[in-house]
């Protein structure tokens, strides 16, 4: 039997829309202080999609760092000295970004919606640098590492249908925040499905099993 460790979990039904003929943006805050011992990292996530041509800007008022991933289609990240940046699909794009500095997303396509999904951290290592993650799904059935810093790991992996795996945490002080991005999980005794998050805390090691062929699943380990 699986010990149940205290969690917070995120439907996608659950989440606050905002939306206008440009776009849609479905967010999901996290409490800071849903542990008396410790203040997570992660402040929210948010699903956007971008009508044809369309741009959207954004505007922080503190120090964070910006985990950008397409969903469909491809979107330009254009910076504060209109320099533009490609992000295709199957790449992860991490932004450092200093208070008070702008960036847009723009939709490249004349006539596709294109949608991606970013997660906000309360923390910023340098000024506003920019970090390329290609990633290969061509490996399934496992976890693969792809960003690593003193405050967060991030690893992704593509899993066929009634397939187990496990992720041991580096410290158990540490908290671990799951995404689905497609199809279904089981994941610590928890239905996970499609767009679902999962906040737990208080583990040394989590376990999950695919319930969906081509499930795909990001893990945020947020280390104190």
């Amino acid at each position: 039997m699986i010990k149940q460790h205290p969690s917070i979990i995120i439907k996608s039904n659950m989440r606050s829309l905002d939306e206008t003929s440009n776009f849609r943006s479905l967010t999901s805050k996290i409490d800071r202080n849903y542990n008396s011992d410790n203040q997570i990292l992660l402040s929210d996530f948010t699903e956007e999609t971008l009508a044809p041509k369309k741009e959207k800007l954004y505007f922080f008022e503190n120090d964070c760092m910006l985990f950008i991933f397409p969903l469909v289609g491809a979107v330009n990240l254009k910076k504060s000295d209109e320099s533009v940046e490609f992000i295709p699909v199957n790449q992860l794009k991490i932004i450092d970004i200093k208070k008070y500095n702008t960036f847009s997303i723009i939709n490249p396509f004349e006539d596709e919606l294109v949608s991606f999904i970013y997660f906000k951290l309360n923390f910023c290592s340098t000024s506003n640098s920019i970090e390329t993650i290609n990633l290969d799904f061509s490996i399934s059935n496992q976890l693969t590492k792809t960003f690593e810093n003193q405050k967060i790991t991030v690893s992704i992996g593509k899993y066929s249908l009634r397939t187990d795996d496990n992720y041991y945490l580096e410290n158990k002080t540490n908290s671990l925040f799951a995404f689905v991005i497609n199809g279904a999980f089981e994941f610590q005794n928890r239905l996970l499905e499609d767009k679902d998050a999962l906040l737990i805390w208080d583990i040394e090691n989590a376990e999950f099993e695919s319930l969906t062929n081509d499930a795909l699943l990001i893990l945020l380990e947020l280390k104190t």
